[in-house]
């Protein structure tokens, strides 16, 4: 199943891609996959051939042949039974260092972001972080494309894990139909638009929000069962 799960892996970043990216863009997401390693540290796939379980480790050498490196744990679980569903996502970001004259580089742990029942925290995905980040890399902090291109990089395995389970963000209807500088039209294009919560903090830590966007809520499992109650 390691095997499957790396032919998968290699398939994504192989056509990895961002919206809204022009020719400039392209040619550098296609230098940047370059740099990415990553091993299979554990994976079990479902009849469906969807991912029970996956755990990745993924290292993206800075593109500036500096000594210096982004390393992402992620390890994903989701499973339906009977009435419930165990899930959790969890992921962890360290700066690497490497240093000539020493086998192992210098660690540094800065993102830790977990997705578990009853429980979602983003608050070690921000701003200052992917900064960090970019710094580290020598990539141009201040070029929100360039952010939101190195995230998406960075976190590409885990767009293998069913994150409906914690939740998506949605837009909110009650807030966004009574805007009368939106019009019918864009008001159905923004109706029809979501993403995970790991899409949406992505998109906050890298500035890259459109501004209908903070017209978004998150909506989880559990809400859709209290409207049912209700």
């Amino acid at each position: 199943e390691e095997s499957i799960a790396r032919g998968k892996l290699e398939e994504a970043l192989k056509s990895f891609a961002c919206d809204g990216v022009d020719d400039d863009g392209f040619g550098m997401i296609h230098r940047w996959k370059d740099g990415v390693r990553f091993e299979v540290l554990g994976a079990s796939i479902e009849e469906d051939d969807s991912f029970r379980q996956l755990a990745v480790r993924s290292t993206f050498f800075s593109p500036y042949a500096t000594p210096r490196a982004v390393q992402v744990s992620m390890d994903c679980y989701s499973r339906t039974r009977y009435d419930s569903t165990e899930h959790y996502h969890r992921i962890s970001v360290r700066l690497l260092s490497f240093h000539p004259t020493k086998d192992d580089p210098k660690a540094q742990k800065i993102v830790s972001v977990q997705a578990e029942p009853s429980r979602l925290d983003l608050k070690g995905l921000n701003d200052k972080k992917v900064t960090q980040i970019c710094k580290h890399l020598e990539i141009d902090s201040d070029d929100i494309t360039k952010r939101y291109i190195l995230m998406k990089l960075l976190l590409f395995a885990s767009d293998f894990a069913d994150d409906s389970f914690a939740g998506l963000y949605i837009p909110d209807r009650e807030k966004i139909k009574n805007m009368k500088q939106i019009s019918d039209d864009e008001k159905s294009m923004i109706y029809r638009d979501h993403m995970t919560w790991l899409d949406y903090g992505v998109r906050v830590a890298s500035k890259k929000l459109k501004p209908y966007h903070k017209l978004f809520k998150l909506v989880t499992p559990d809400d859709d069962r209290e409207d049912d109650c209700s």
